[in-house]
């Protein structure tokens, strides 16, 4: 998978991704992916627990630089987030050099 430059100073935004099989392939190539992090997995635990799954592909001056899994559980205006899962969140893949923070 092709990584892209980094050209610094930008913010890591959140876009919706409905491209699985690319999300599997950026989850397989990447030395932090998990089976937990597999649509494979997601999707069908989401459905099995009610749960909303949200895959969001994170972007940085407009190229993808990671995925970030979302499981959704929604009480009428507020929204619990990856929160009291059945499995350890591993949280976020984002490209080498990057992190949440």
């Amino acid at each position: 998978m092709t990584r892209p430059a980094r050209t610094g100073g930008g913010r890591i935004a959140l876009r919706p991704l409905d491209d699985t099989a690319w999300w599997d392939g950026y989850v397989a190539a990447h030395p932090d992916g998990t089976p937990f992090h597999l649509t494979g997995f997601l999707l069908p635990y989401a459905g099995l627990f009610g749960l909303r799954p949200e895959l969001a592909l994170a972007v940085l001056d407009d190229e993808p630089v990671g995925v970030v899994p979302l499981l959704v559980r929604g009480f009428g205006p507020f929204a619990l987030v990856n929160h009291g899962l059945a499995f350890p969140y591993h949280g976020p893949l984002l490209d080498e050099g990057l992190s949440v923070a």
